[in-house]
């Protein structure tokens, strides 16, 4: 979560940097926010509702609640449209 903050990102009417590329074999601690659901969260990380459920201990109803911390798995490479792949830059 805080990995993706940018010197400048706080100040008021800046656009946010695109989430640096998400890769098979990360994983993330998500803090569920409201409104948030485990199919969601999994679309957002290119994961899957079985392995979010597994490694976090859910049970079969997958009960969430906002300020909770989920380990999110990558495991789907998502491929992006050629366009989209050249419009990124990269910030070091």
């Amino acid at each position: 979560m805080y990995d993706e903050l940018y010197e400048g990102d706080c100040q008021r009417n800046q656009p946010p940097r695109p989430p640096r590329p998400r890769k098979v074999g990360d994983i993330f601690l998500y803090q569920v926010r409201p409104g948030d659901n485990v199919f969601r969260i999994a679309r957002m990380f290119n994961s899957t509702v079985d392995f979010i459920r597994c490694m976090n201990n859910l049970n079969n109803q997958m009960m969430i609640f906002p300020g909770q911390n989920l380990l999110v798995p990558v495991i789907n490479q998502q491929v992006m449209p050629r366009s989209e792949q050249e419009s990124y830059e990269l910030y070091f």
